[in-house]
């Protein structure tokens, strides 16, 4: 079964909480005993658990932990199907964005400024987010569909339920 499995590691958050840290270098990329780096335990975790074909999504500030990865993870076999991959935030072939978040146990509420789009264009969102009584172990049938019209200075106010999540397209208009 492990071999089937799929890691996807998001490794992105701009790391207020650790400022000055997070100065020079995403939170995952960040210095914990000598040459280890925060994202090193995660990793660590995987590979032990024989998980061995990793996505590692990046966003701020990620080329000091690419770098990291680049030089310091390559225990995986290639030729077997494993891989540790860097995943940077990037277009495909359509005008489309996409947003996403989820959560553990708890309930999170999260701003999200939509300064990645386009400016001066106009987007519709299609937003797929927790009803208002969503729960992991309860209700996690209770879901929303809805669409806002948005762009590049506005914000959204994403409420994730426990053990929820959201996901939006951005369709360009």
């Amino acid at each position: 079964m492990l071999n089937d499995s799929l890691v996807i590691v998001l490794a992105g958050g701009v790391g207020e909480r650790l400022s000055p840290l997070t100065k020079e270098r995403a939170k995952p990329a960040v210095y914990f005993g000598g040459p280890y780096r925060i994202i090193d335990f995660t990793l660590s975790n995987c590979i032990n658990a024989g998980l061995r074909r990793i996505f590692i999504v990046t966003q701020y500030k990620s080329l000091s932990l690419n770098r990291h990865i680049r030089m310091g993870w390559n225990v995986v076999a290639e030729e077997l199907g494993e891989f540790i991959e860097i995943l940077p935030p990037q277009k495909r072939v359509s005008d489309n964005w996409y947003l996403g978040a989820i959560t553990d146990e708890e309930a999170r509420e999260l701003s999200a400024p939509l300064s990645f789009l386009d400016p001066g264009r106009t987007y519709t969102a299609q937003i797929y987010r927790d009803g208002d009584k969503a729960h992991w172990k309860h209700a996690p049938q209770d879901i929303v569909i809805e669409e806002r019209t948005v762009t590049s200075t506005d914000s959204l106010t994403l409420r994730l339920a426990p053990g929820g999540g959201q996901a939006i397209r951005f369709v360009a208009q």
